[in-house]
């Protein structure tokens, strides 16, 4: 396994199912976390409230209030942080909904403790917007032109920022089984280019119309683009990790 940076975080982690929370807990007591457990949402509030946690791992599906409910909660006091991680065994809450309402990470049960694992570190190193620079030597694979200026992009509803990646009209369409898969990218509109790696999260074909939309999660972004990321964020309260136009 790479190198994980667990050693003394603070991690919450919430299921009001006992024997999933101990055996998602041993795991990360192993790689050195402390580690705080909940059995229900107001229990995680109280743990937030008297300690500083560095990373959230929730159920979505309890009893009376949701791993949702939490999320907001959370989001609504501080978008950045903690980060969020929402693991369900259920499909009833698309995984655009939520990234859009500010979760940094999801995860399908079952899953691999080790993927948990991964992503939890990867989230503690690189939260946004200080990402690690992109290699300019590497060959750009998806080049994706946007036909307006950001701002007009941004109020038409064709481009929108998160805090961790951005979502955007196609006009031509990608198949669904690229998603999750890692690309280099380049993200062109008419005044502004982002360019970096990241990953497909989610592809989205329209019902009504032949538009596809498509949500990327950032990985790496150049030294051009951060900075403008950067000042975005500092200008825009912004809230979902990757948006989604509904």
């Amino acid at each position: 396994m790479e190198d994980l940076e667990l050693n003394q975080k603070q991690i919450l982690i919430i299921d009001d199912e006992p024997d999933l929370l101990e055996i998602i807990s041993s795991e990360f007591e192993l790689e050195g976390a402390n580690v705080f457990q909940a059995d229900s949402v107001e229990k995680a509030i109280s743990v937030l409230s008297n300690n500083p946690i560095d990373i959230v791992i929730s159920d979505v599906r309890m009893p009376f209030r949701t791993g949702i409910d939490l999320l907001k909660y959370m989001k609504d006091k501080n978008a950045f942080y903690p980060p969020m991680i929402l693991i369900s065994g259920y499909t009833d809450v698309p995984i655009q909904d939520i990234y859009d309402l500010g979760a940094e990470g999801f995860l399908v049960k079952p899953f691999r403790l080790e993927d948990l694992i991964l992503l939890t570190s990867r989230l503690l190193k690189n939260n946004g917007p200080n990402w690690p620079l992109f290699d300019s030597n590497n060959m750009t694979e998806f080049i994706f032109e946007i036909n307006n200026n950001l701002k007009d992009a941004v109020q038409n509803n064709v481009f929108a920022l998160g805090r961790g990646g951005c979502a955007f009209y196609l006009s031509n369409s990608l198949h669904k089984t690229q998603i999750d898969r890692e690309i280099n990218f380049s993200i062109q509109l008419m005044d502004k280019i982002l360019k970096g790696s990241g990953a497909i999260r989610w592809v989205e074909h329209g019902i009504n119309s032949n538009r596809t939309q498509i949500g990327i999660e950032f990985r790496t972004l150049d030294s051009e683009s951060q900075k403008f990321f950067k000042d975005y964020l500092v200008h825009n309260k912004t809230i979902p990790y990757i948006p989604h136009f509904k």
